[in-house]
């Protein structure tokens, strides 16, 4: 018990300290964020004990809806599949025609799941 209130003391000083280890995780987006005009991709590395690279690509899931993926702070934003975009069309992974830039409502993303559409 004695040891555990030592380390805990330790971590507590190298937090305050500024010591502590940052994150070894990474991501970093090609398009900058979240553009659905532009097709792009995030990649970067998580530990999990072990490291791991990712690369996730934006897709279109039909002619009308796309996927995009986005970086929070320095992972991958776990949430790209709520961010349904709606395209007057989709392609090749970007809206090549914007019909709305922003991410579909629950009960749109409902109604699609519904109908097949997403």
């Amino acid at each position: 018990m004695c040891i555990f209130a030592i380390l805990l003391l330790i971590l507590q000083y190298l937090h305050l300290t500024g010591f502590a280890v940052t994150s070894l995780n990474s991501c970093s987006d090609s398009d900058g964020g979240e553009a659905p005009g532009a097709k792009g991709f995030v990649w970067g590395d998580f530990y999990d004990p072990a490291k791991r690279h990712y690369e996730k690509y934006d897709y279109c899931i039909n002619e009308r809806y796309l996927v995009e993926y986005s970086c929070s702070g320095d992972a991958l934003d776990q949430r790209a599949e709520e961010k349904i975009h709606r395209c007057a069309l989709c392609s090749e992974g970007r809206c090549a025609e914007e019909e709305v830039a922003r991410p579909l409502s629950f009960w749109e993303k409902l109604w699609g799941r519904l109908t097949n559409l997403v």
